[in-house]
């Protein structure tokens, strides 16, 4: 058995209405106590680290990040532990047509868990040059659905870029289709508001 004990520090654990100097115990990588600082009993063999002075948290939550390097937007996942986030979320890098590959060969062998937004547009962000849905036969709504039920494990939404450089004309098609994929496959839309995008409609559209 594993054992990890966080002296001093402020724990802070909003879900558990924890906010004050404590001495955090860990076992084999769970929480098995919340003591008054300095008072920890330290097993035998036991790892103590001093966190006077400093914040212990569960681990974070990047909500917005784009994971998959096969994107020009792409950056590894373990840049989210120097913020302290164990968690990534992926917001549309990926489209239904490279989902599969970005699964393979980021999200099952990152040591940070990520989840992942789907992109209505069947390439995702393929080129920063020339936007993802310039052409509307890209916004694919129903392969987008049957990709996410086929990956509910770690699909939790569709996303969406609205303005003229991701869309040029079809700002409004775009948004039409994400909506579309959200309701097939009864998830969330993410929508990223761009230059030229007519905010007002795209308020009112969202659900």
């Amino acid at each position: 058995m594993s054992e990890l004990v966080i002296r001093a520090g402020r724990v802070v654990d909003p879900g558990r209405g924890i906010d004050r100097p404590a001495d955090l115990v860990l076992r084999d990588g769970r929480v098995a106590g919340v003591e008054p600082p300095g008072t920890a009993a330290v097993g035998h063999g036991a790892t103590v680290v001093d966190a006077a002075g400093g914040v212990v948290l569960p681990g974070l939550i990047d909500l917005h990040g784009h994971w998959w390097d096969a994107s020009p937007y792409g950056v590894d996942p373990l840049a989210s532990l120097k913020g302290g986030a164990t968690c990534a979320v992926d917001a549309g890098t990926a489209g239904f047509g490279g989902f599969e590959s970005f699964r393979r060969h980021v999200i099952e062998r990152s040591p940070v868990r990520v989840l992942a937004y789907l992109h209505v547009a069947a390439a995702g962000l393929a080129a920063s040059m020339v936007g993802e849905l310039v052409d509307a036969r890209y916004a694919r709504p129903v392969e987008t659905a049957e990709m996410i039920e086929a990956h509910r494990d770690v699909l939790v939404g569709v996303k969406v870029r609205i303005g003229s450089q991701a869309c040029g004309t079809n700002t409004r098609e775009a948004l039409v289709a994400a909506l579309d994929a959200a309701e097939r496959a009864r998830v969330p839309v993410m929508v990223h508001i761009a230059d030229g995008a007519d905010v007002p409609a795209v308020l009112r559209s969202l659900r």
